[in-house]
């Protein structure tokens, strides 16, 4: 059994086999924001969170606390940005080229 089961286990969620008793549990998801960010926080089974962004949808991420999901959610702008940069001068030589 896995921590995050264990612990819906003892709220009474869970059955001993890791099968729903009661109703299955639904993770929710929070929309947070930092004023430059606006991100969506969805538990993760394994513990911390999995984080994507309603504005940006190529934005997926995971951080173990919302500060880590935020110092993530930067680093993967920066990696989404530098990839589409990359992308359009890759098609601007090809354009010049036909």
């Amino acid at each position: 059994m896995t921590t995050g089961a264990r612990r819906r286990y003892r709220a009474g969620c869970l059955d001993r086999r890791g099968g729903s008793a009661h109703a299955p549990v639904v993770a929710k998801a929070y929309t947070v924001s930092d004023g430059k960010l606006v991100l969506t926080l969805t538990p993760a089974d394994e513990g911390g969170f999995v984080v994507t962004s309603p504005l940006d949808p190529e934005l997926v991420t995971e951080g173990e606390t919302i500060e880590d999901a935020f110092r993530m959610a930067r680093d993967a702008v920066r990696a989404v940005r530098a990839s589409r940069v990359k992308l359009l001068r890759k098609l601007a030589t090809t354009r010049r080229s036909a």
